[in-house]
């Protein structure tokens, strides 16, 4: 096996496992509002997690790739996010730079992956893994804003009984 294509592999998983692990740390639900109301805590008192500045810094800067300055695209993004269940102040700018890391990275690994094959193939697979990692967040958040609904909308019936 080429050596290149190991190191390129090790690249894009660690980048795979850091974005995760941020993605995790970010948006991790604390605690349910069942636990908070059962140990007596008030929303307000519910610690929060934050980022430190070098992270917010570098995702701000990838974000801007990829945010659209048209306001009411980024309303609707806000939106969808709030939906899907981040409420976070900063979830769209997460949002953006996933997008275009994944978008980058699932491009170099179709190119590396497939680099020996054909050129026309080569591209294929390079087109198809950019294009798979700009679209897989947009799958994600739409599945979870899903999830969410029908979440609420089968607890709905036991709240109207109460």
């Amino acid at each position: 096996m080429d050596p290149a294509l190991l190191v390129v592999g090790l690249i894009v998983f660690l980048i795979f496992g850091i974005s995760a692990g941020a993605y995790y740390l970010i948006y991790r639900p604390n605690q349910t509002a069942l636990q908070r109301i059962s140990s007596g805590q008030d929303a307000e008192d519910a610690p929060r997690l934050r980022a430190n500045d070098t992270t917010s810094e570098l995702t701000r800067t990838v974000a801007k790739l990829a945010t659209s300055s048209n306001a009411e695209e980024v309303a609707e993004l806000k939106k969808e996010l709030y939906e899907a269940g981040y409420r976070n102040r900063d979830a769209p700018t997460i949002y953006a730079a996933t997008r275009v890391l994944l978008t980058l990275a699932l491009g170099f690994l179709g190119f590396f992956a497939f680099r020996g094959s054909k050129l026309q193939f080569t591209l294929f697979c390079t087109l198809l893994g950019a294009a798979a990692g700009y679209y897989l967040p947009m799958l994600y958040i739409k599945n979870q804003a899903d999830k969410r609904k029908s979440m609420l909308l089968r607890g709905f019936p036991d709240a109207l009984d109460l």
